[in-house]
C-alpha cells in the first residue's frame, strides 16, 4: 500500500497549475444522495453521483503545488485512486470504473477522481458520460480547463459544434499548445460553415508539423468535399508519404481520380487502399493474439500447481468473461498524468 500511496502521491503533488482549496468535508457532503449500487460498474451513471458543497475543492490544486495535501482526502482514496489509475493503462475499464465511482461516492468531486473517470468514459467512447463528468471538473477547477481538451471531443462526437468550437478556443486560450486542439477546432468550425477559419487552422498545424498526418487527411478531405479534386489529391498523397501503412489516403486519392475521370489509375490505386486495410486489420489481429498468448503465458493456473482441468476450465471462464466485455471495451491512451498537460482526443 505503501508504494500505491506515493504513487498517488506523486501525480497530485506535481500539478503544475492551481484552481481549488480545500476544507474538510462536511455534513452537506455525506447528505447527498448517494449512486445507486449496480453490479456492473458499467451500468453506472454519472449524473447519480453525489456534489460537493460549493467552495468545497477551493485552492485544491494551488495546495498540490505547495506539497499540501487536503485534510479530507485520506490515505485510502489516495491508494484506490492510484489502483483505479493502474487499471485504466492496462485497460481494465470495469475495476478503474468501479473504483473511480466509489472513490467520487465518499469524496463527492474529488477532481483526480472526476479528470480520470472522464477519460475513462471518453476511452469507452460514452461521451454523454463523459461530458457530465468533465463539465463538473471544470465547474469547480476553472482554471485547469486545458486538461479538459477531450470535453470538446465530446461535444464535437455529441454533434455539437457551437459548443466544441468554444471549448477548443477555451483550451487553447488557457495555454494548452496542442496541435490536436488546433485541428479539432478547425472541423467544429468547418461543420459550423466557416472554411476560410477551418483551413487557416488546418494550416496552421501544418506550419509547425508538415507531416501532421491527420491535419493533412482532413485538409485533403475537406477540399474533396469542396470539389478541389487537384489540391485534395495532392494532399492525400502527402499523408500517404508520412504514412504509407495507412489505407485512408489511397481510398481518398482514389476518390479524387475518379472526379477527375482517371478511372484506370482509380482502380488501380482503391485496389492498392484495399489490400493496406486488410494487411492493417491483420496486423491488429496479430498483435491482439500476441497480447493474449502473452497473458495466458503469464497467468496460467496450470503453471502455479493448480489441477491441469482446474486449470483449463479456469481458462475457459475468463476467455466467457472477456468475450462478454469485449463489447464495451475500446483502446485506451495513458491515464491523465497530474503532472503534465494531457493532450487526449480521437483521432
Amino acid at each position: 500500500m505503501r508504494s500505491a500511496l506515493r504513487f498517488a502521491l506523486a501525480l497530485l503533488l506535481a500539478a503544475p497549475c492551481a484552481v481549488a482549496g480545500a476544507q474538510d468535508e462536511t455534513s452537506s457532503d455525506t447528505a447527498t444522495p448517494s449512486v445507486q449500487s449496480s453490479d456492473d460498474p458499467f451500468d453506472l451513471v454519472a449524473a447519480d453521483l453525489p456534489r460537493a458543497e460549493p467552495g468545497r475543492w477551493d485552492g485544491f490544486f494551488e495546495g498540490l503545488a505547495r506539497g499540501e495535501m487536503d485534510a479530507g482526502v485520506s490515505a485510502d482514496v489516495l491508494e484506490r485512486q492510484a489502483r483505479a489509475e493502474r487499471a485504466y493503462a492496462v485497460r481494465d475499464f470495469r475495476t478503474s470504473i468501479s473504483l473511480l465511482f466509489g472513490i467520487l461516492e465518499e469524496l463527492p468531486d474529488f477532481p483526480p477522481g472526476l479528470l480520470v473517470l472522464g477519460t475513462v468514459e471518453f476511452r469507452l467512447r460514452r461521451y454523454g458520460e463523459c461530458a457530465t463528468l468533465l463539465e463538473r471538473f471544470v465547474e469547480i477547477a476553472p482554471d485547469q480547463v486545458y486538461r479538459t481538451q477531450a470535453l470538446a471531443h465530446c461535444y464535437y462526437s455529441l454533434g455539437d459544434y457551437e459548443r466544441a468550437r468554444d471549448h477548443y478556443l477555451a483550451v487553447i486560450e488557457a495555454g494548452a499548445e496542442s496541435l490536436e486542439a488546433t485541428r479539432g477546432l478547425a472541423l467544429a468550425l468547418y461543420r459550423l460553415g466557416d472554411l476560410e477559419g477551418a483551413m487557416s487552422r488546418l494550416d496552421a498545424v501544418l506550419a509547425q508539423e508538415p507531416d501532421n498526418f491527420d491535419a493533412l487527411v482532413w485538409k485533403a478531405q475537406i477540399l474533396y468535399e469542396e470539389q478541389e479534386f487537384e489540391d485534395a489529391h495532392h494532399l492525400a498523397e502527402r499523408a500517404e508519404r508520412v504514412a504509407p501503412w495507412e489505407p485512408k489516403p489511397l481510398f481518398l486519392q482514389s476518390r479524387c481520380l475518379f472526379e477527375l475521370d482517371r478511372e484506370d489509375e482509380a482502380e488501380r490505386v482503391r485496389a492498392l487502399a484495399r489490400d493496406r486495410r486488410a494487411f492493417a486489420r491483420s496486423r491488429v489481429v496479430s498483435r491482439a493474439t500476441a497480447v493474449r498468448a502473452r497473458s495466458v503465458r503469464r497467468r496460467d493456473p496450470t503453471r502455479r500447481g493448480l489441477p491441469p482441468q482446474q486449470g483449463r476450465d479456469h481458462r475457459a471462464r475468463r476467455a466467457r468473461r472477456r468475450r462478454a466485455e469485449s463489447a464495451r471495451e475500446r483502446p485506451g491512451d495513458r491515464v491523465p498524468d497530474l503532472r503534465a498537460r494531457p493532450h487526449v482526443g480521437p483521432r
